[in-house]
């Protein structure tokens, strides 16, 4: 079903004295939120007290797996673009002009906020209200954290969710951290479905991600497209293995998943 989530109104002082092109001190609007399946957001700039060549520009910031690791923060130009802000006014930043489509695959956070500079030397400020909706049609699961290990190339199932409604689930991503890694283990995601109770389950399936999880690290799966039919329930799972050999292989794995559904 589709959500459209409205982020409280949030006020600031912004300033700036940077004068380079392209750099920003950055003010966030918005806390961290789940951009699975987060297809547009608008948001409305109210600008006021515009002091000293100062020069206001949308900004965001991704992270891939974990909010206090993100990606760098990126100027809204997607779509029609967005002119910065020199003036006392306000302004809609629109769906066009965030783009989000094109930047929320590979990424499981998003927050919003703005970038101030100057466009001459003097510190610039402004006053700045911004209020944010955004288009959600799906959502982040709870996280599952556990040991796990393989000792043959045989694989070995382990859930990782309950037991879901798989009514309009088209979609997943998963967040995916393996530490500690030894020996020749390896991971997947896999889904299981059930067409009227989950204890008679049906069998696993194969491994649904573009490549296996074989190295420490953090890794944030594209959506990955699921076909559920008319069964009623879905429950996801890790699958383990080893790529080759006998010898035992360990990792410590944690594992966010999230779903996107039909509207």
């Amino acid at each position: 079903m589709a959500l459209i989530n409205s982020h409280p109104q949030r006020e600031m002082h912004v300033s700036s004295a940077l004068t380079t092109a392209s750099k920003y001190i950055y003010f966030w609007f918005t806390s961290y939120v789940p951009c699975i399946a987060m297809d547009s957001a608008i948001a409305s700039l109210k600008v006021k007290n515009c002091q000293g060549n100062v020069e206001i520009t949308p900004v965001v910031q991704f992270a891939p797996t974990r909010s206090d690791s993100p990606s760098a923060p990126l100027v809204v130009n997607g779509g029609t673009g967005f002119t910065p802000i020199t003036t006392d006014n306000e302004y809609v930043v629109t769906a066009a002009n965030y783009a989000l489509s094109a930047s929320t695959p590979g990424n499981t956070y998003v927050r919003f906020g703005v970038g101030v500079r100057v466009t001459a030397a003097g510190t610039g400020t402004a006053d700045v209200t911004m209020h944010m909706h955004f288009l959600q049609l799906g959502q982040l699961l709870a996280p599952w954290s556990g040991h796990a290990h393989a000792t043959s190339t045989t694989v070995m199932f382990t859930p990782i969710s309950g037991w879901l409604a798989a009514h309009n689930i088209t979609a997943f991503v998963a967040a995916i951290v393996m530490a500690n890694r030894t020996g020749n283990y390896q991971l997947d995601i896999v889904y299981r479905t059930a067409s009227t109770s989950p204890e008679s389950a049906d069998a696993w399936s194969a491994g649904q991600l573009a490549a296996l999880i074989n190295a420490n690290g953090e890794t944030c799966s594209l959506e990955r497209s699921l076909s559920l039919g008319n069964k009623m329930w879905v429950q996801f799972g890790v699958v383990s293995s080893l790529s080759s050999g006998t010898t035992p292989g360990q990792a410590d794995i944690s594992v966010l998943v999230g779903i996107r559904q039909a509207t």
